[in-house]
């Protein structure tokens, strides 16, 4: 489920193609998989399910995309803002998570 109030961009390359920026939320399995895999095999099943890139570009659901992120306030608030416990990396993918969770 999408948060309320929260938008974010379709991202694409510089050669035009869209850039998988609707991620699942890495589990320890698809997470260690598409790391390890990633790199070497770029299509491998791992990968791909995480990029959900047999999927048409998101509508209307959560796309984490730290690089373009409209929140609004109140929604923002309402989770509690960014966990300031993340350094750098996955802190969007967090804040996603815990808005699409009920309550969120």
């Amino acid at each position: 489920m999408a948060p309320r109030g929260a938008l974010g961009p379709l991202v694409r390359d510089p050669d035009g193609s869209v850039y998988p920026s609707a991620r699942h939320l890495p589990s320890l399995v698809r997470g260690s998989m598409h790391a390890v895999l990633g790199p070497f095999w770029k299509r491998n099943p791992w990968t791909t399910a995480y990029r959900q890139e047999r999927f048409e570009p998101p509508n209307g659901r959560w796309v984490a995309v730290g690089s373009c992120l409209l929140v609004r306030r109140s929604a923002f608030s309402q989770i509690g803002g960014f966990d300031e416990r993340y350094f750098m990396y996955m802190e969007d993918v967090d804040l996603g998570d815990r808005s699409a969770k009920p309550g969120g």
